[in-house]
């Protein structure tokens, strides 16, 4: 059964002027680089079949060639396309934009380049990927009932349609408009994420701020500072004590001309979307003008461009300046943000959550709102537990005391389908995304369920993978739903996350493959917080995973427009012109 460019429902006749039918390989070099005994690199940045789903790459593990397995084979360079062929109908294919030179995939994947003369690289890697290809691929592999793969000259023998060059651009560059949104609102996610990650473990497993306490109390009570005027109080001038005008114009003119970077950091902080703090972007402070500031924690953000490698003086004293007025300065590089947003997050965080800052000298203060406004909710002082040193009347106890837990169980497979009749089913990691599962098998008749913002872990090979429901849903045997008593969402999915450790025992513990039964989840053991600190914690990380699923809901909007768009665009059928009407509105 050969593919061609009936399945994009069109014949060869039918092509716009100017396009042509031909073989996907008149486009593309098919794995054309391979691990040779020349190979220089000591290290390499491997890629397997699992650290990819859907058009997302995930981190590569860095291994020495000996250590790495042996089918670590195939080079890929930036603008390439590697697409899976075990399995393709599972869709484990990503477009990859920059590429380290060490950068490795497995003989599992096949590597697409683009004869840069007769193809746009994004055009070909939304053309190989396209639902009719990957359908066709996956009908070739499931033939195999051995071994369920297809061959590259599968994907090479390909006939497909083939507009001019220009045509190309254009429509990659719509998809690709969809898809940057989507990867911008992927990176924002994870940013989030850890942000919520590590103020859970800064209070729950850390105890910063028990810590910070047991300091204090070998001082003397500090007096609170005061709030600088223009927030509440009178006094000094909220931009550091300092009046200077005519900067308001260039102000207004920085807002209008955001760099990419802050463009990002502001889509993250406005509206106290993160822990509640307020954010301002390009704030007077004195005669300068600040990135962004954050009053509550006297906290200046500079994302800092390529032209500040040669204004390292003028920002040192720029930065001593704001320091020596009692504020916070935080840099970071452009690249950092939007490459390694993580580590931004840390640091900030731990401004946020006081980890950064030494132990209170006698006598001064940190003001209202501050960190030791914060601290009061917690003890000043430590005991002893079977679990080691707990804050002073926290308690050991079990899952069972603050968890409602639901053990999945499976229905009856004739009730399965995948045309949307039912609850969404999930059965554990193969449904499992980023934050919240994929919608791949519904069910008329659920025996188990879980309820949107419930935190679903998987119980059987794997055991710990961790998502929440974005709705109500059917869970199978694979899965177990949780909630903590107070109906804490984001308490009970970052307190399961914490879990890992206990999981991965319960993994290795099986004998034919992990798993974890009721009376074990319930039984494992953990500090339990008073439930105050729990809401406490639930007031402050909503915001964080309202921001997550917003994204979420809003990516899945525009993927569907996208998947949409891509088979109408590469068979002709819808012009750009027209598609740059959908795209506009729903970017």
């Amino acid at each position: 059964m050969a593919f061609s460019v009936s399945a994009f429902g069109l014949d060869e006749e039918q092509l716009p002027r100017g396009w042509i039918a031909d073989r996907l390989d008149t486009l593309a070099f098919m794995n054309p680089e391979q691990i040779g005994a020349e190979y220089s690199h000591s290290e390499i940045a491997y890629l397997d079949i699992g650290n990819v789903a859907a058009g997302v790459a995930g981190e590569p593990a860095k291994l020495s060639p000996s250590d790495a397995p042996s089918r670590a084979q195939r080079i890929v360079r930036s603008q390439d396309t590697i697409l899976s062929t075990v399995r393709p109908g599972n869709r484990a294919y990503a477009f990859v934009r920059d590429a380290p030179e060490n950068l490795i995939v497995s003989t599992g994947f096949a590597v697409l380049r683009a004869k840069r003369e007769a193809a746009d690289p994004r055009f070909l890697y939304y053309l190989a990927t396209s639902d009719p290809i990957i359908n066709y691929l996956a009908s070739i592999a499931e033939e195999k009932t051995a071994y369920p793969s297809v061959n590259p000259g599968d994907i090479a023998e390909c006939v497909v349609p083939i507009p001019p060059m220009s045509e190309q651009r254009a429509i990659a560059h719509i998809l690709g408009t969809l898809d940057d949104k989507i990867e911008l609102n992927r990176r924002m996610s994870e940013t989030l994420e850890a942000m919520a990650r590590a103020l859970f473990k800064s209070w729950f497993i850390d105890f910063d701020p028990v810590r910070r306490n047991v300091a204090r109390s070998r001082n003397q009570p500090s007096p609170p500072a005061p709030l600088p005027g223009g927030e509440g109080r009178h006094g000094l001038h909220y931009r550091g004590g300092d009046d200077f005008a005519g900067l308001l114009e260039t102000v207004r003119d920085l807002r209008k001309a955001q760099t990419p970077a802050e463009d990002v950091f502001w889509e993250l902080v406005r509206d106290r979307r993160l822990l509640g703090l307020k954010f301002r972007r390009q704030h007077q402070v004195g005669d300068y003008i600040a990135d962004f500031y954050c009053h509550g924690h006297r906290m200046i953000i500079e994302l800092d461009g390529s032209v500040h490698s040669a204004r390292r003086k003028k920002d040192h004293k720029r930065d001593a300046w704001m320091e020596a007025r009692g504020f916070t300065v935080l840099r970071f590089s452009n690249e950092q943000l939007l490459d390694a947003p993580e580590s931004v997050l840390a640091a900030i965080t731990h401004v946020v959550a006081g980890t950064a800052l030494p132990p209170l000298p006698l006598g001064e203060g940190r003001g209202e709102g501050s960190v030791e406004e914060l601290d009061r909710l917690f003890p000043d002082s430590f005991e002893n537990s079977e679990l080691g040193e707990i804050p002073k009347g926290w308690r050991v106890g079990c899952v069972d005391d603050d968890f409602e837990l639901t053990m999945g169980q499976s229905p009856p497979g004739h009730t399965y389908n995948e045309v949307g009749d039912g609850l969404p089913f999930y059965q554990g990691r193969t449904d499992f995304g980023f934050r919240f599962p994929t919608r791949r098998v519904y069910c008329t008749a659920p025996t188990r369920l879980a309820t949107k913002g419930d935190t679903l872990i998987s119980v059987r090979a794997p055991v710990g993978d961790i998502n929440m429901a974005a709705e109500d849903c059917a869970i199978g045997r694979g899965v177990a739903a949780a909630r903590h008593k107070t109906g804490s969402r984001s308490y009970s999915y970052q307190f399961m996350r914490a879990q890992a450790d206990v999981f991965e025992r319960f993994e290795a513990e099986g004998t034919v493959f992990g798993s974890i039964g009721k009376k074990d989840f319930h039984a494992i053991a953990c500090v339990v917080p008073p439930w105050s600190l729990v809401e406490e914690f639930e007031r402050r990380v909503a915001l964080l995973d309202g921001r997550i699923e917003v994204a979420y809901h809003e990516s899945r909007t525009l993927a569907a427009l996208r998947d949409a768009l891509l088979p109408k665009l590469i068979s002709g059928e819808l012009r750009v012109k027209d598609a740059e009407k959908f795209v506009g509105a729903s970017v």
